[in-house]
């Protein structure tokens, strides 16, 4: 049969007709249904109250069933008993990939990590009640979220236990690791949980080895270095939540220990010198730290600033570098409240450079003096020809820099530094805003110039630094002739000890440190003007020196810092970014002398870095321009 083009067309108006009342029966039956069943809830809903929260409850079923949750609101209000529940400490992308679960009857996916936890969690016969921050809190409310980031700190400390989740154990290793951890915590257990800062001096051996604890050399410890080697000991966010546990777990695969049993373990591990050797890395420094930031003497007057915090906290990651900041806030600090008000206000719909500036203002005008600036951390000498990635002044620390230098400043009154005293802290803003395109200008007076400069220390163990600070001590006596050996020392110390404090009493204690640790050194590298004090000591030097505490000194405040000496023949400590030209600048309201760098204007000014030259440290700077020897002068930074 032939078709025309005619019968073509009317047999496609036919069809069309067709289709345009099918698709009316399909809306008809639609609305009918639409009607008879109630619309799906969505999966968040606002939050009642300033201090509501959401819980999730886990409800039972076999292992290959799929993960059913329901999220309820919770009040974290001293006037109403909180649900019981426990919050899950973990890392997001640890694992690759992503599962299914239901959460309020709609399909939610998760990262495979958070999986895991959750299949491992999950009882069998009963509900589970817990805090998961990526399931609480909805991710894309910004407004939630930063109100949310206020409450972290009640969040982990009302819980009845915080679980972190190390992850699923695939070389089947956590029930070695937690055999050994526990052998070495008990110990311990008949001492109290302590904080030394002082370990590395003690050389004698502590934990009796045995054939539950290893000798340091036995391969039984590679669990225990796999333990301290997961990511999760590198995450911001597991500082606060770990440190405000009332009660804490560590669940690797099958394996589960106690928090408790791994700070008696650490507090073994930093008395043993040779265990601490083989086992000190990156995750155990950080367990360290999270072990002192839980002592119960940090909640009263040794709690550290927000500063201190925001330092002590470089080597941590973070996803998005606002957090190391807002990680922080949990903690209680000097400078922040947590049960009333936190340090900062964190609005996450802020930019990294926002975020790090308004801290800075903050810390300047809430403390009224700079130890702010000898945070700032320039490592590369041309920083000021190239524009940092968080796009700051040069003034303003940034705390993506990952370089942690032990500080110049002394935290309590007896121990700090005056080289701005004699003059009131006069700091303007301009303009007046919290932009991170604000230029700050204080006043001050230039002492010195840079003239000739030390390659710098690069980071090196202490136990491997003695080839390095030997070529550190013949460099300083070449190039400033004559110092003496006190000089020499606070020079190369800041004036402190290994554990910040100012040792340079009446009875010259440090100074013998100082010649017992130069007596490890071959004499030839010295020179005769040192060694001559050195002998005139006396049997003082063997007698009372501890040549280990100062050459722990030395190696500490010596690290990511170059020596340089100036017009006026001063040897100084310094940043590892000075140039040949920059001044030496004594700031008012700062605690250390300054090296500052004039900018391309030729009227503005580039922060450098903090520095000490003995003999200006203590307002020597105020007595030089009422002699007439220095002026005062204003410095607008960028």
């Amino acid at each position: 049969m032939t078709v025309t083009i005619e019968s073509y067309q009317e047999k496609c108006v036919h069809i069309g007709l067709f289709a345009a009342r099918l698709a009316l029966i399909n809306s008809f039956f639609k609305t009918c249904i639409a009607c008879l069943v109630p619309h799906r809830s969505p999966l968040y809903k606002m939050l009642p109250y300033t201090n509501s929260i959401r819980l999730l409850r886990i409800h039972s079923s076999r292992w290959n069933k799929r993960i059913v949750c329901t999220l309820e609101p919770a009040r974290l209000d001293v006037s109403s008993p909180v649900p019981e529940y426990e919050a899950l400490s973990y890392v997001w992308h640890l694992r690759g990939g992503v599962a299914k679960i239901t959460v309020n009857g709609h399909t939610k996916f998760i990262q495979r990590n958070l999986y895991d936890a959750l299949q491992r969690l999950r009882y069998r016969n009963k509900e589970r009640v817990m805090w998961v921050d990526a399931l609480c809190l909805n991710q894309e409310d910004m407004v939630e979220k930063s109100k949310q980031l206020r409450m972290m700190h009640h969040v982990y400390q009302k819980a009845c236990r915080v679980i972190v989740w190390l992850g699923e154990d695939d070389r089947n290793e956590a029930h070695k690791a937690f055999d050994t951890i526990c052998a070495v915590a008990n110990t311990q257990v008949d001492k109290p949980l302590s904080y030394t800062s002082n370990h590395r001096r003690n050389s004698v051996r502590k934990v009796p080895y045995s054939e539950e604890i290893p000798s340091p050399e036995d391969d039984r410890w590679l669990p225990v270095e796999t333990l301290f080697n997961n990511v999760w000991w590198t995450r911001i966010w597991v500082l606060q939540e770990i440190t405000n546990a009332s009660k804490a777990s560590f669940l690797w695969g099958k394996a589960m220990i106690d928090w408790n049993v791994i700070r008696y373990a650490l507090e073994a591990f930093y008395a043993d010198y040779y265990l601490l050797v083989r086992l000190e890395r990156r995750g155990m420094q950080n367990a360290w730290l999270m072990h002192h930031l839980s002592m119960d003497t940090l909640r009263g007057e040794f709690r550290p600033s927000f500063l201190d915090l925001l330092d002590v906290a470089r080597g941590f990651d973070a996803t998005k570098e606002q957090d190391k900041v807002y990680g922080l806030l949990g903690l209680p600090t000097k400078t922040g409240d947590v049960e009333e008000e936190v340090f900062l206000q964190p609005d996450c719909a802020l930019s990294v450079a926002e975020v790090y500036t308004q801290v800075a203002l903050k810390m300047i005008k809430q403390q009224q003096n700079l130890n702010l600036l000898s945070y700032t951390v320039h490592t590369d000498p041309d920083f000021d020809s190239h524009d940092n990635e968080v796009n700051l002044p040069s003034w303003i620390p940034d705390w993506t820099v990952k370089t942690a230098r032990f500080s110049l400043i002394g935290i309590r009154e007896e121990h700090r530094h005056n080289a701005g005293k004699g003059r009131d802290l006069d700091l303007a803003l301009l303009p007046d805003s919290m932009s991170p395109k604000s230029h700050v200008s204080l006043k001050g007076s230039i002492l010195d110039k840079v003239t000739e400069i030390e390659d710098g220390q690069k980071p090196v163990s202490m136990e491997n630094a003695l080839l390095s600070l030997t070529s550190l001590l013949e460099w300083c006596l070449e190039h400033a002739k004559g110092i003496s050996l006190q000089t020499l020392c606070q020079t190369l110390t800041a004036a402190r000890d290994a554990d910040g404090h100012f040792d340079f009493s009446t009875d010259n204690k440090y100074v013998l440190h100082f010649a017992a640790f130069l007596n490890t050194i071959d004499a030839d590298r010295l020179g005769p003007d040192i060694l001559n004090e050195i002998a005139g000591l006396g049997d003082l030097v063997k007698s009372v020196g501890d040549g280990n505490a100062a050459r722990e000194a030395v190696w500490k405040y010596t690290a990511y810092r170059s020596m340089f000496v100036t017009e006026r023949g001063k040897l100084a400590l310094g940043p590892t970014a000075v140039k040949e030209g920059d001044s030496v600048v004594a700031l008012w309201g700062g605690q250390m002398l300054y090296v500052v760098r004039k900018a391309e204007s030729g009227e503005e000014w580039k922060f450098v870095g903090e520095c000490y030259i003995d003999g200006w440290m203590d307002g020597e700077a105020s007595q030089l321009i009422e002699r007439g020897d220095a002026a005062e002068t204003i410095f607008q930074f960028i």
